[in-house]
C-alpha cells in the first residue's frame, strides 16, 4: 500500500514517550534516499495536531501510518491460516468444543498486520480456530497447554466503534 498525502499518522517521541502526537502526512519526498544495504527510503513531513511544548526540532521519533481501516474486520491468529500443498488455497481448522470434531474451512484472506490476518470470506464470528498441531490421520491436537487448541475469532473494531 502506497503512503500519501493526506492520511493519518501517530508519532511517538523516543524521548517523550508520553507525548504521542497524532497528525497528517502533509509532504512526501521526491527523492529517494538509498542505504548501504541497498533500502530505499523516503522522507515524509507530518504536520502535528498539536504539538507537545517539549518537543525540540530534530528528536527521534516513529510514526505510525494508518494506510487502511477496516472497521469491524473478522481476524484470525495468522498462525491459524493454513495453505495447501497442493492446490495452494487457505484454510483453517474449526474445532467442536462440545464434540471435539475437527473441520478444515476454506478461507479467503485479506491484510496482515502484525500477528492477525483478515479473513474475507469462509468463516463467522464465533466459530473456534484451532492454533497449533493437528495429526491429520489421528486427528489428535496438541498444544503447549494440552487439549484442543483455540483460539475464537474475533471482530475487531474501527477506530471510535467501540
Amino acid at each position: 500500500m502506497d503512503v500519501k498525502v493526506g492520511m493519518s499518522a501517530r508519532v511517538v517521541f523516543d524521548a517523550l514517550p508520553d507525548a504521542a502526537a497524532s497528525g497528517t502526512i502533509s509532504a512526501i519526498s521526491p527523492t529517494a534516499n538509498s542505504s548501504g544495504s541497498g533500502v530505499v527510503t523516503y522522507d515524509v513531513d507530518i504536520t502535528l495536531g498539536t504539538a507537545d511544548p517539549r518537543l525540540r526540532p530534530n528528536m527521534s521519533c516513529t510514526a505510525e501510518i494508518t494506510v487502511d481501516t477496516r472497521p469491524k474486520a473478522l481476524t484470525v491468529p495468522s498462525s491459524a491460516v493454513r495453505t495447501d500443498s497442493t492446490s495452494g488455497s487457505k484454510y483453517v481448522l474449526v474445532g467442536d468444543l462440545k464434540t471435539k470434531a475437527i473441520t478444515q474451512v476454506t478461507v479467503t484472506t485479506g491484510v496482515v498486520v502484525g500477528t492477525r490476518t483478515e479473513v474475507l470470506s469462509g468463516l463467522t464470528e464465533g466459530q473456534t480456530v484451532l492454533i497449533g498441531s493437528t495429526d491429520a490421520t489421528s486427528g489428535n491436537s496438541t498444544s503447549a497447554g494440552g487439549g484442543m487448541p483455540q483460539a475464537g475469532v474475533s471482530v475487531v473494531p474501527g477506530p471510535g466503534q467501540d
